[in-house]
């Protein structure tokens, strides 16, 4: 049920992301940006949550064999996209561990 709720999380705000996108382009992001102390403040709110994700995303990653790097370098492009991408991947990776005998515990290490 989890993975089926990351799914449909990604699949959303990746659409809903795209099309803002798609209509207003990354100009409109920056003018907004330069002009607007609340749009400031929460690009650096998501900017310490990204952080916080990395915090937490590269020794989890590395604990599941997973390479946390290419999530890393994605975040600041993609912002929330490549965590759910990474909690998906993740979940396939458990899920994975399990089915093929091993405990989420010995897959976490």
């Amino acid at each position: 049920m989890r993975l089926v709720g990351l799914v449909l999380a990604f699949l959303a705000f990746t659409g809903w992301t795209l099309s803002i996108v798609a209509q207003l382009g990354f100009p409109a992001l920056a003018s907004l940006l330069s002009e607007n102390g609340h749009a400031q403040q929460i690009l650096v709110d998501l900017v310490i949550a990204v952080a916080v994700a990395w915090v937490w995303l590269v020794p989890d990653a590395r604990a599941l064999g997973m390479n946390p790097w290419p999530y890393v370098i994605a975040t600041p492009v993609t912002g929330c996209i490549a965590v759910l991408a990474f909690l998906i991947h993740r979940e396939l990776v458990l899920r994975r561990s399990v089915s093929g005998g091993a405990s989420p515990a010995a897959a976490a290490r």
